[in-house]
């Protein structure tokens, strides 16, 4: 028998049992938006660590935070070459997410901005910040480090860096408002040059830079990346005794030691953070969380699975008489176990989606700025949806199983008389 009447019987089934099958999709609806809730948080208290890494083209293991406390005025020169000389180091600077600059030359990329402020509200923005412009100031020696890519435009290594001497890259967003090469510049009250600004180059929406909230605030309050839309990003070349820091891969404790040894030399204080000890303590944390949800997840799909292994044999025991009938017609209990599977997989194709637009709904709710939505788009595209989908299939098909054992011992004459 062809597909064409399986579908038939399939359809015949669905009506029949009318409210049953809608109800059934209600709960096989609601079993996989609580699945799908469940993966999404499990994931979302697993992956910090990969979270941080989107911001960054190394690993957490070479990454950390170092401040010095007292080197003397006259040292400093002397402190810094010997500090930017140490084996193993990439780089070492600040990192400063969503800052408000002000350059008269620059007020026009405020007009720009306006509405794509983040941290800040539009009233603020146009009063109390009025001609200033939102940006991400990077160290030119962690550039490399950074997840930045360039749509176009040269890379820092290709100018030639200075204090008074400032790179921008900007969004696309303002790719009609300036052009590379062009410069500004911050004057001195005497009109003397402060600080030259060059637009390096544009780029792309893919671009991820490190939260540096991840270092120094609570882990719940960092994404562990950050986006810089309708931004700019200022690439400066400055020296400081403390920021954030890069090590080439394997030599995070090397360098540390050189750190202390300077620390020593100078009679200077020191405190040093590894991220990556930082990232495992908030895993160790939400480990406990997660095993707990792990088992709840495990019995929501068990009982979505009891759920439907009951609800197809009931149908199946009340409708013995139909399934004879079909028998006796020409259909086979081939066709017949195709149908319930049809059946099955009908309520799985009516129960996702609503499933999933829920989900979405409510998941989104938790996203305050451009960063969080884009963490929770990407984990129920990535996760939820994925996880909704496979479980949903494991429970078709299980679910399957004991009617269709059912329909293959029990003999067409049974089912004729109304007998299972």
């Amino acid at each position: 028998m062809n597909n064409k009447v399986r579908f038939r019987i399939t359809g015949d089934l669905c009506t029949h049992e009318k409210r049953a099958f809608s109800f059934s999709i209600i709960l096989f609806a609601l079993s996989l938006f609580i699945i799908g809730y469940l993966s999404y948080v499990l994931y979302s208290l697993s992956d910090y660590r990969d979270r941080v890494e989107t911001g960054i083209n190394v690993t957490v293991e070479q990454l950390g935070d170092v401040s010095f406390y007292g080197i003397q005025n006259e040292q400093k020169e002397e402190f810094f070459r010997k500090i930017y000389s140490i084996d193993g180091l990439i780089g070492m600077g600040y990192v400063e997410n969503n800052a408000l600059y002000s350059v008269e030359e620059l007020s026009f990329l405020h007009d720009i901005q306006k509405g794509h402020v983040k941290g800040v509200t539009e009233e603020e923005f146009e009063n109390t910040y009025e001609g200033c412009f939102q940006t991400n100031v990077v160290n030119v020696t962690l550039w490399d480090s950074l997840n930045i890519e360039l749509s176009e435009g040269k890379t820092p290594s290709e100018y030639n860096v200075s204090e008074n001497n400032c790179l921008m890259y900007l969004a696309e967003d303002f790719r009609n408002a300036v052009e590379i090469g062009e410069k500004y510049y911050l004057y001195k009250p005497d009109g003397g040059i402060i600080t030259e600004y060059t637009v390096a180059g544009f780029y792309s929406d893919s671009t991820r830079i490190f939260d540096t909230r991840v270092l120094i605030e609570e882990i719940t309050d960092s994404v562990g990346y950050y986006m810089p839309e309708y931004s700019i990003i200022l690439v400066y070349y400055f020296e400081s005794e403390d920021g954030m820091f890069v090590c080439e891969e394997g030599k995070f404790d090397e360098v540390v030691e050189q750190f202390y040894a300077l620390a020593d030399e100078y009679s200077a204080d020191i405190s040093v953070y590894s991220t990556e000890a930082i990232v495992s303590k908030a895993e160790n944390n939400d480990r406990k969380i997660v095993s707990s949800f792990l088992e709840i997840s495990i019995l929501l799909s068990v009982s979505a699975l009891v759920m439907m292994v009951c609800s197809q044999s009931i149908g199946l025991l009340s409708r013995s008489r139909d399934f004879g009938v079909w028998l006796s017609n020409g259909a086979t209990k081939k066709d017949l176990s195709w149908a319930f599977i049809y059946q099955n997989m009908l309520r799985l194709i009516i129960a996702l989606p609503i499933a999933g637009t829920v989900l979405l709904f409510m998941v989104k709710q938790e996203a305050w700025d451009v960063e969080t939505n884009d963490m929770v788009v990407r984990n129920f595209w990535s996760v939820s949806v994925p996880s909704m989908i496979l479980i949903g299939i494991i429970i078709v098909v299980l679910s399957s199983v004991i009617p269709l054992f059912i329909l293959k011992k029990t003999p067409v004459t049974s089912m004729l008389a109304g007998e299972t």
